[in-house]
């Protein structure tokens, strides 16, 4: 879980932080924002922020909220309002990174079907070929 202080900033504070902190990334190639993202944030809030991409590609690939939270280990309650902010047009930026050339959302569910299979490859004849390219 995560501590935030109790001596609350300043709304306009916080904003000159965000930008800063948006802008550190923005200049980032892939190997130094993976680095800045492993050095900034722990374990849980790395898995976290996972949790939430994945949540929001499978709500654009057509998953249901029980499904969702079934695969993920979310509570139904925070799949629903996953789904209501995306039926809501919440995500336009993430989804539009997604589906950009940049990210290949095929290797990211690729990879996200195998974290949920616990790393076994799908049943039937020559699976372990196909897990093992």
């Amino acid at each position: 879980m995560t501590n935030v202080s109790k001596q609350e900033l300043k709304s306009a504070h916080i904003q000159q932080l965000q930008k800063q902190l948006t802008d550190l990334f923005a200049v980032c190639n892939s190997k130094t924002a993976g680095e800045l993202f492993n050095e900034l944030f722990t374990e849980s809030e790395r898995v976290m922020y996972m949790k939430r991409l994945a949540t929001i590609v499978m709500l654009d690939k057509g998953y249901s909220r029980y499904r969702i939270s079934q695969t993920l280990k979310l509570s139904e309650t925070t799949a629903s309002d996953y789904a209501l902010k995306y039926d809501e047009g919440h995500f336009a930026a993430i989804l539009k990174l997604v589906s950009s050339k940049k990210f290949d959302r095929e290797a990211f569910l690729k990879t996200l079907e195998t974290v949920l299979q616990g790393g076994m490859p799908p049943m039937g004849k020559g699976r372990w070929k196909r897990a093992l390219k």
